[in-house]
């Protein structure tokens, strides 16, 4: 089996009014760090009795491989007051050392820039962030992005000015007035003419899905987590933030296997793992149809939508 777990929007800032990142930076760490090394459900250890026996280490495959992607605006360096964006990426690695460095240097850990933190891929050092990540996990075609491509006002085919100006605004503002400024402005979208706007993004993943035969299509930017399934089968994903204040995060865990793929939106503790929400749910599989040795790609499809 492999597995990602997708996180976005942390917004890292430099620690100031408008640094949108209120989660501890050490249960964080762990947090991320346990799911890459042993997953949810670790096996408990007996509580007496004789040692078990030792069970022989299971070969590479059988361990599965697992990847925690980052996808996009990660780091917040448009509404910081450190200045350009490069000087921002510089105050976040000076301000939170560890946290930049195990982001930015973990085996394991893909970042893909959003727009907030198109610097990571732009800028004069190179961290390794990408635009987009493809992945071909036996035969399920995986495509994931920030999904700032779609929004008018913060594309980089644009030069994101608007977007800009806007978080510029909105920085200033949680720094002198309100630290949940943005929070309150989630309403933004329909001022704006389309800023993160959840349906955009979906039709624009959509496209994507059509246009290049992806099994799943994955989005951040939104701060919406959801997951959709549409005709034939293709699982639209979208992970949520950081939510604010309280703890927790919103992730998407992607699972495949050879015959089947899983997509479940969660928001989780990140003191302690634990599911707190469910958003949505969805599973596709492969059936091998009897006869020639055929096999074809005939979607069993499973949704879940919570009331």
């Amino acid at each position: 089996m492999k597995t990602v777990r997708i996180i976005s929007d942390l917004h890292i800032g430099v620690d100031d009014g408008a640094d949108d990142f209120n989660l501890d930076e050490k249960e964080f760490i762990r947090f991320c760090r346990e799911w890459l090394e042993r997953g949810d459900s670790p096996e408990p250890a007996p509580e007496s009795g004789p040692e078990p026996k030792a069970e022989p280490e299971p070969k590479p495959e059988q361990k599965g491989e697992r990847r925690l992607v980052v996808a996009g605006d990660g780091f917040e360096c448009w509404e910081s007051g450190a200045g350009s964006p490069e000087s921002a990426l510089r105050s976040i690695r000076a301000n939170r050392p560890e946290l930049f460095a195990f982001l930015t240097e973990t085996p394991g850990i893909t970042l893909i820039n959003g727009n907030h933190d198109a610097i990571l891929r732009t800028g004069s050092e190179d961290f390794g962030a990408v635009e987009e990540l493809k992945l071909d996990y036996y035969g399920w075609l995986l495509y994931l992005a920030h999904g700032h491509q779609s929004d008018g006002a913060n594309s980089e085919k644009k030069c994101g000015c608007f977007g800009r100006m806007v978080a510029w605004c909105v920085g200033n503002g949680e720094r002198l007035i309100d630290p949940d400024l943005d929070v309150n402005l989630e309403a933004l979208a329909e001022i704006c003419g389309g800023t993160r706007d959840p349906k955009q993004s979906e039709e624009h993943a959509r496209k994507v899905a059509q246009d290049e035969g992806y099994d799943f299509v994955g989005y951040g930017h939104t701060h919406v987590a959801k997951v959709v399934q549409w005709e034939g089968g293709v699982i639209y994903a979208s992970s949520g933030k950081c939510r604010d204040r309280n703890g927790s995060l919103d992730v998407v865990d992607v699972e495949a296997t050879p015959t089947s793929l899983s997509v479940v939106a969660t928001l989780r503790s990140v003191k302690t793992g634990e599911v707190l929400k469910t958003y949505g749910s969805a599973t596709r599989e492969k059936i091998a149809h009897l006869g020639i040795g055929e096999s074809a790609d005939a979607p069993r499809i499973t949704v879940h939508i919570p009331c």
